[in-house]
């Protein structure tokens, strides 16, 4: 499994997890287990998203640094979000 298709099955399984616990319906040891679950996947949900916008970005920008008037600009955030 690629890193790509990782980091996607954890958004999913985080999804999934919101989805099953606000259909309801399930004992309290099932909501308690799936609760903590989600919980630990919160912050690391919220890493992947902070890294799918810095690839988007930097995918912009690498767009941005064929057009010579935007070259240098473009290449001054390039190495700002390389960084990240």
């Amino acid at each position: 499994m690629s890193m790509k298709e990782k980091l996607a099955s954890i958004r999913a399984r985080h999804e999934e997890l919101a989805a099953l616990m606000s259909r309801g319906g399930l004992s309290g040891q099932e909501f308690s287990k799936m609760s903590m679950e989600y919980a630990n996947l919160d912050p690391v949900v919220a890493a992947i998203v902070e890294y799918d916008k810095a690839l988007a970005e930097r995918e912009s920008l690498q767009e941005l640094l064929n057009d010579p008037e935007m070259k240098d600009m473009a290449g001054e955030d390039l190495r700002g979000i390389n960084k990240r």
